[in-house]
C-alpha cells in the first residue's frame, strides 16, 4: 500500500491533511465574516420576514434550563462566524446523550454532554459554594498540566481565577448584567456589538435548549440560581425555526417566540 499507519509516508500524508484542513478552517472563518454572514442574513429576511435570526437579538432564560452542550460545539464549524445566527437542519440536537465527567470536548466523538457533568462547573462550586481553595480543586490542577485558551500559562490561570472570583462577588452584590449594560460606559465595544458577548445557546428543533460558549458566566448564574439572564442565539434547529416563523401555539411560551412581533 502507499499509505499505512505508520512510517514517515503516513506522518507527511496526516501532516498535509492538517495543513489543508487548517486552511479550509481559516478560509471559511474569513469568508462567512466578510460575505457569508451578510448574504444569509439578507436571505433569512426574505424567508423568514420578522420572525428571522439576527445576531444582536437577546432572550431571556432560566439558567437552570440550559442543561445540555453540543459536541462538538458550532464555533468549531468552519462556516460558523460567532457574529452570525443561523438556521442548521440534520440531528445535531438529537446525539446520543454522555453522562461522562468531563473537561473539555471531544471533538471526534459527536454527542451531547450534560453541563453539570462539566469539570470546570464541578470545581466552581466547590470553590464558591463548598468554600475550597482553587488550588484544591480539579480543574486547577488540570489546566495546569493541560494549559490552553484563557489557561494558557500558569501566570494566565492564576489570573483567571481572580477574575472569576472577582465576577462572582460583582454578580453577587449587583446582579446578573447584560453586555450592554456593562459596557454602558465605554465608547467602543470589544466587537461589534455588545450583545456579541453575552452566553451563547442553541435551540434544538422541539425548543431544548443547548450551551454554546459562556461557560464561567452560565456556571455562576446556575451556582447563585438566578431565574433568568440573557443569552444570543447562535443557532437555531430549521424545524424549530419553522415553528417560530409560524407562530406554532403549543411553544408560544417559549422565551425564543417572547421576542417576534405580534
Amino acid at each position: 500500500m502507499l499509505l499505512n499507519n505508520t512510517g514517515p509516508r503516513s506522518y507527511n500524508f496526516r501532516n498535509f491533511q492538517s495543513k489543508i484542513n487548517s486552511a479550509m478552517h481559516i478560509f471559511g472563518k474569513k469568508y462567512e465574516e466578510v460575505i457569508g454572514i451578510r448574504i444569509r442574513h439578507r436571505l433569512y429576511s426574505l424567508y423568514y420576514g420578522d420572525a428571522q435570526p439576527k445576531p444582536d437579538d437577546v432572550i431571556y432564560v432560566d439558567p437552570s434550563n440550559i442543561n445540555f452542550v453540543n459536541n462538538p460545539p458550532f464555533r468549531n464549524n468552519s462556516f460558523i462566524c460567532r457574529s452570525g445566527s443561523y438556521v442548521r437542519g440534520m440531528k445535531w440536537d438529537q446525539r446520543p446523550v454522555s453522562f461522562e465527567k468531563w473537561y473539555q470536548l471531544d471533538y471526534e466523538n459527536p454527542s451531547t454532554m450534560l453541563f453539570e457533568n462539566c469539570k470546570l462547573y464541578e470545581s466552581m462550586k466547590d470553590h464558591f459554594i463548598n468554600d475550597i481553595d482553587w488550588e484544591k480543586t480539579d480543574w486547577y490542577k488540570w489546566v495546569l498540566e493541560h494549559p490552553h485558551g484563557q489557561y494558557k500559562t500558569p501566570s494566565a490561570a492564576q489570573n483567571q481565577f481572580v477574575k472569576l472570583d472577582e465576577m462572582y462577588e460583582e454578580i453577587c452584590e449587583t446582579g446578573y448584567k447584560s453586555q450592554r449594560e456593562i459596557n454602558s460606559t465605554k465608547m467602543q465595544y470589544r466587537h461589534k456589538f455588545p450583545e456579541y458577548d453575552e452566553v451563547r445557546i442553541n435551540i434544538g428543533r422541539d425548543g431544548t435548549l443547548f450551551f454554546d460558549e459562556g461557560r464561567h458566566r452560565l456556571s455562576i448564574a446556575k451556582l447563585l440560581e438566578i431565574n433568568e439572564i440573557p443569552v444570543r442565539v447562535l443557532v437555531r434547529h430549521k424545524d424549530w425555526q419553522r415553528k417560530r416563523h409560524e407562530r406554532t401555539k403549543e411553544f408560544q411560551d417559549h422565551p425564543d417566540f417572547e421576542i417576534l412581533p405580534e
